[in-house]
């Protein structure tokens, strides 16, 4: 009794999940882009700070595009772009970052 009433609370389950959606892609083209944070400082060598990137479209919604952009910054040996958009010091310097 207990092994039928555990089956019929899975395909319950399942029903109420359904089939899970592939990530959709962003509307074609957005208004603007911005990163957050926007003021970044990272204080040592070894701090790092995860970056998202919100695109703001007609809609007037602005959705999280970070997995659809690419991030670069402007001096490879002053900071770095590891996966995840963690944006991490290598040392003391200033450099520019780009989002696309």
């Amino acid at each position: 009794m207990m092994r039928n009433h555990l089956a019929q609370m899975l395909a319950g389950l399942v029903i109420i999940c359904g089939p899970v959606a592939p990530a959709e892609k962003p509307p074609a083209k957005p208004l603007s882009i911005r990163v957050v944070p926007q003021d970044i400082q990272l204080w040592g060598a070894k701090s790092s700070q995860r970056l998202l990137v919100l695109a703001k479209y007609e809609d007037g919604l602005e959705r999280d595009v970070t997995s659809f952009s690419k991030l670069t910054v402007s001096n490879e040996r002053i900071a770095r772009i590891s996966a995840g958009s963690r944006l991490s010091a290598l040392a003391d310097g200033e450099f520019q970052l780009e989002a696309i």
